[in-house]
Parts: structure tokens; sequence; C-alpha cells
């Protein structure tokens, strides 16, 4: 159980480096997970807000209609996705 402890600290401690969130109008945003700050962007005339803290990312007050794109949470492992329908945005970990 030590041991498994261990991998998962270590594992976490390296996380991924950026995330990348791809919009409706077929731009794609490289975001640094290296500097905490809220990143704003725009996709089908919704304002998205990703913020970064501690090497996670994750749709913050975003002006979509129901906001179930803040409910993923902050992503921080490599692959994890979260998606804003309305605004036909995807941020993914790279």
């Amino acid at each position: 159980a030590i041991i498994l402890c261990v991998i998962l600290v270590m594992r976490t401690k390296t996380g991924a480096r950026s995330a990348t969130l791809s919009c409706s109008n077929d731009l794609t945003y490289s975001i640094p997970l290296t500097k905490d700050g809220i990143y704003d962007f725009e996709s089908e005339g919704i304002r998205i807000h990703i913020m970064v803290r501690d090497g996670r990312a994750g749709f913050v007050r975003s002006e979509c209609p129901e906001h179930i794109c803040e409910g993923y949470g902050m992503l921080g492992q490599k692959g994890e996705t979260a998606v804003c329908l309305p605004a036909k945005a995807v941020l993914t970990v790279d």
C-alpha cells in the first residue's frame, strides 16, 4: 500500500503541462497548466472562462445556459476531457 501511495504522489506531481481548448470555429488554444490564472475565450457567441490552478484546468463562470461544463471540475491528468456543448468547446489535458 505504501508503494502505491508513493507512485500516485509522484504521478500527480509530474502531471500534465498543458491543456488544449478546441472551439467550434476550428481554433485550438494551448493553455499552460504551469501558470495559474483565468483564460477567456469565445465560441458560438458564448464566453468561456478556463481557470488554471495548481496544475489543473476547468470551466468556470462560463456564460452557457446550464453550466454543465463547470460540473466536470478541475482536470489534471493526461486525457481528461470536459465539454461545453452550447459553446461547442472541448477542454482536454495533454
